[in-house]
């Protein structure tokens, strides 16, 4: 997004509120957790946003959601915040929330105040006035363009064949523990969350779709190395936890992480791939996780397990 003069430079370097101004509307793609990450930054990019929303030439927003499956209290609050910054005459819609995201802001009764729409570009051009010669404008230009394919197939083939740009592109075996892990960072998530238990059923079923039959493949194959066995029970573990229809267990997670953790060394050692893994607070945890609310204040540090490498 090009900024303008009058327009606070620093909004472009938005890391939480992601913010680009489409003829008179304001379209804001907020980051999916404040996990870990200094309030001041985002009360001050939420500042930023609510200055973008002053100016004259902003009518409407639209919070781009994307699809994310889970979003805290204190962004939700942000949403309110924003919307009491439209004009009268202007619009607030919420577009793309996931479905059961979706359950929650329902829950909230948040279409009250901003509807929810299915379609984030289709709402934007609908409402923003913006021209045929502005969207030409936001197009990245195609100069060079073959040539870009072709380079990009050929690393494509390299990154497969290879491990020569294992470190930058990863490899297969570690792209599976990225999912993984990355699996795991959102049950965490939902773990702390007060509407976990909600959130947990249909996030556990695209967990069991997702990682189903990858436990199927890797436990048919015979001649398994010491890698697959590893990564094969770091992904039954952490697709066990999606058979239950109650949030995991302090064991299941302990469990799932260990492995998680055992494979993140191997691949570092074989591969030169770090990947990094959510550090459970073992002294919290056992307390935490025995209380009678599953999806309680369940504290853990976000710090990542950097696994380093050899």
């Amino acid at each position: 997004m090009k900024i303008r003069s009058k327009i606070d430079p620093r909004v472009s370097q938005h890391s939480i509120l992601l913010c680009e101004i489409r003829g008179n509307t304001l379209v804001v793609t907020p980051s999916r957790t404040l996990l870990g990450i200094d309030r001041k930054i985002f009360h001050a990019e939420l500042a930023r946003t609510r200055e973008l929303l002053r100016l004259p030439s902003i009518q409407n927003l639209v919070l781009d959601l994307s699809q994310e499956r889970y979003f805290g209290s204190e962004m939700i609050g942000a949403f309110f915040a924003l919307e009491k910054e439209v004009p009268e005459t202007g619009q607030t819609f919420i577009a793309e929330p996931s479905s059961d995201l979706r359950v929650i802001l329902e829950e909230m009764l948040v279409e009250q105040v901003m509807p929810i729409v299915e379609n984030a570009e289709a709402k934007i051009r609908e409402i923003s006035g913006e021209t045929s010669l502005d969207r030409m404008k936001r197009r990245p230009k195609t100069i060079f363009g073959s040539a870009a394919v072709l380079v990009t197939a050929l690393v494509a083939v390299l990154a497969v064949t290879t491990n020569l740009f294992a470190p930058i592109l990863g490899t297969e075996e570690s792209r599976l523990l990225d999912r993984l892990a990355k699996s795991f960072d959102r049950t965490l998530d939902i773990q702390q969350d007060k509407f976990g238990p909600q959130l947990w059923g249909n996030y556990s079923k695209e967990q069991n779709e997702l990682f189903g039959d990858k436990v199927s493949e890797l436990g048919l194959k015979a001649d398994r190395s010491g890698l697959e066995e590893s990564l094969y029970q770091a992904t039954l573990d952490v697709w066990k936890m999606s058979l239950s229809t109650t949030l995991p267990t302090e064991e299941e997670l302990k469990k799932a992480h260990g492995s998680l953790v055992t494979s993140a060394e191997q691949i570092s050692t074989l591969q030169g791939v770090d990947i990094k893994i959510p550090d459970l607070e073992a002294s919290d945890t056992a307390t935490l996780l025995n209380q009678t609310t599953a999806a309680g204040d369940f504290r853990r540090s976000r710090l990542s397990l950097r696994v380093s490498e050899k």
